[in-house]
């Protein structure tokens, strides 16, 4: 569905589906148009764009500038699973706009990038050139947005992803450019949260020929690289961000006047004391909009801190969808002391001293969850752990039992062998184990080892494979095997056959009698 010259226009509590290159656009002159509480899901390519892909000045049309796209407004929508068809889609892409405000959105499982503002067009100048100005971006704002599980299929883009001018160079009465004026003007990022970038990017990326951008109060984890950009223009502010991941990558043409101050590292694992409640709270859809996200069963994504049994009452970040008013968090069969939802995709539980933080169980209105693996768990620990601060990536165990292969519990660089050991809270019978390496080109579990324990009983060998050249090691029982404990001991790993001192595994998988995974959801890919 495309509008054009839409003049006091509201498109609102529609659901945009099974539809091609866009769900909706809106172009060529609209004005004051509201796209407010839409559902855009199952598209071929972008989800909502806005504007013209080609037309860097549509100014020049005459003097009245009549086909600028001015003052429009999205807002509180939720936008998931597109780029079906064309992966390199974005749910809202903005190309050329004045007055802009993208707010309070939520972008999920999308197939590359979360929003976009520019294109290939419009930016002919890099910082050679920093004080020309080449479309007619101002005064848009990208604010209180939530973006997660992005990249599903392609990487190399952001989050929020920012090409081309994003402002005009103003210049003062001597000629002079004015810095303040032209940042005011320009783009202003704040109050989004992001997370969970399912390939790699910048997350917060000013790309070729950006400038005068200003973000502020943002929050990303779980990403590759926190912000940075290829070949910007310049002019960039980022102060008072909180992030995760590593900042100003500039790895192409050096930008000019980059301006980064007070900005606050977070750990990898970044607990409720890390971060700004307000924020967390304040991103994505508003409660009025909600209903939208939460319409099915809540899911569970993280926790942190995530360890075995804890020794005094211990907050923790619950991430996953579906939370609503009243819902009720529980560590095994514990209550937390204390439940507060922030919003739909965050809440916070108190764990009480006793309870142990391998996994939580949520519990609303539309249903009950436990996660993020959805095993019986009591503990994931291992021999050692490679050094997280210096490849500022997590290693953790639990990574190999998170249901996602882009991440991995890797092992100090020692002597082999190591090991890794999952204790689930009561037996169970397994049929199959299948433990799946680190994916990453040429790598292979040349020599693994699985033993497993019930209670007291003494730990029993179940399974040997040497000479091992395939991504992943499968040991299936005759007889299934009933157990609460689980070690796989690496001996041999090599990296295109050279070997490696590391051991890396990217998940082990558990199977029942039947062939079923215990969590109900066999890992992929």
């Amino acid at each position: 569905m495309t509008w054009r010259a839409a003049r006091d226009v509201v498109i609102e509590d529609n659901t945009f589906t099974r539809l091609g290159a866009a769900g909706l656009g809106v172009a060529f002159g609209s004005r004051r148009t509201l796209v407010q509480g839409n559902e855009f899901t199952d598209i071929s390519g972008i989800g909502l764009m806005l504007g013209s892909t080609d037309d860097a000045h549509p100014s020049d049309v005459g003097e009245t500038d009549r086909e600028i796209n001015t003052d429009n407004r999205i807002e509180n929508n939720y936008i998931h699973d597109i780029g079906v068809e064309y992966p390199g889609a974005d749910g809202i892409q903005l190309f050329y706009s004045r007055g802009t405000t993208v707010a309070h959105n939520e972008i999920a499982n999308v197939s590359w990038d979360g929003i976009d503002s520019g294109v290939n067009a419009g930016h002919l100048d890099t910082a050679d050139h920093p004080d020309l100005t080449s479309n007619i971006n101002a005064d848009n704002t990208i604010a209180d947005n939530l973006v997660h599980d992005y990249h599903t299929v392609l990487a190399d883009g952001g989050a929020i992803y920012l090409e081309g001018h994003q402002g005009e160079t103003l210049r003062k009465a001597d000629g002079s450019v004015d810095e303040e004026a032209s940042f005011a003007h320009g783009t202003k990022a704040t109050g989004n949260v992001v997370y969970d970038d399912r390939s790699s990017g910048l997350t917060l990326y000013n790309d070729i020929g950006s400038q005068w951008i200003t973000w502020t109060r943002n929050i990303e984890f779980n990403n590759t690289y926190g912000n940075g950009g290829c070949s910007p223009v310049g002019h960039i502010r980022f102060t008072g961000n909180y992030h995760a991941d590593p900042i100003s990558q500039y790895p192409c043409l050096a930008p000019v006047d980059l301006q980064y101050s007070d900005n606050t590292q977070l750990p990898l694992r970044p607990a409720p004391a890390d971060m700004p409640s307000d924020i967390l709270s304040n991103a994505g859809l508003q409660p009025a909009y909600q209903h939208l996200a939460v319409a099915g069963a809540p899911t569970i994504s993280s926790m942190s801190p995530r360890t075995g049994t804890v020794d005094q009452p211990t907050e923790t970040l619950i991430v996953g969808t579906g939370f609503s008013t009243g819902s009720k968090a529980f560590f095994g069969s514990t209550p937390a002391a204390t439940t507060t939802v922030l919003s739909s995709t965050f809440l916070t539980a108190v764990a009480p001293a006793g309870a142990s933080l391998a996994e939580t169980t949520v519990e609303t209105g539309a249903g009950r969850v436990s996660g993020p693996s959805g095993l019986p768990l009591k503990s994931v620990t291992a021999d050692s752990m490679d050094d997280e601060a210096f490849w500022n990536t997590s290693f953790y165990p639990y990574n190999a039992v998170d249901g996602k292969l882009n991440t991995f519990w890797s092992s100090a660089e020692t002597a082999m062998p190591h090991w890794i050991e999952v204790r689930f809270d009561h037996p169970v019978t397994l049929g199959k184990v299948v433990v799946r390496a680190r994916r990453l080109d040429g790598l292979a579990l040349g020599h693994v080892s699985l033993t497993t324990a019930n209670g007291s009983d003494a730990p029993t060998p179940a399974g040997q494979v040497t000479d091992n050249t395939a991504p992943d090691v499968p040991f299936t029982f005759t007889t299934p095997l009933t157990a609460d404990t689980v070690r796989v001991t690496v001996e041999a790993e090599t990296l295109n056959g050279d070997p490696r001192t590391n051991a890396d595994i990217g998940q082990i998988e558990f199977n029942d009698a039947q062939g079923n995974a215990l969590n109900g959801e066999p890992v992929t890919g």
